[in-house]
């Protein structure tokens, strides 16, 4: 099933992800302890994305493993990605390419975005194999565990 775009009723599958508009599906993600410290930022407690899951505009895809969210930033999308540790690496990337491949056909955004930080060697690696480039270094952008860290913003055209 892998590389074709399948409607379900209400639903768009891709590969192994599939746009959703559940937000328990997407919190339960966010709030496992490999995926949280990475998207928590400056807050603390449970994470809970049910107005952006409300919010049209934007599009959240899951999966066995994790996801994916396009939050829409005017004629483009800011991408942050939430992945267990077990879907990592190739399964990423794969899922990565499609979605990617997906929201630019369907959605027609002019580009997407991401932020990587300096220290998440594994996320920059990532957003370059599905074809992001950096465009520029972010000073103080990503705290992480009780520390900031500058981040990469990076770049995708179609």
């Amino acid at each position: 099933m892998t590389g074709h775009r399948i409607a379900l009723k209400n639903r768009v599958q891709l590969g192994m992800l599939e746009i959703t508009k559940n937000a328990d599906v997407v919190n339960k993600f966010l709030n496992d302890p490999s995926i949280y410290p990475w998207v928590c930022g400056t807050l603390t407690g449970y994470l809970d994305v049910t107005k952006l899951i409300e919010n049209p505009d934007n599009l959240f895809f899951v999966g066995q493993y994790g996801g994916m969210a396009f939050i829409k930033t005017g004629m483009a999308y800011d991408l942050h990605s939430f992945c267990l540790p077990e879907g990592r690496g190739k399964i990423a990337v794969r899922e990565g390419l499609e979605t990617i491949q997906y929201v630019f056909d369907v959605f027609k955004p002019e580009y997407l975005t991401t932020m990587c930080p300096i220290n998440n060697k594994a996320a920059i690696g990532m957003s370059r194999l599905c074809g992001f480039k950096k465009y520029r270094t972010v000073k103080d952008a990503f705290p992480y565990l009780g520390k900031v860290y500058d981040a990469d913003l990076y770049v995708r055209y179609k």
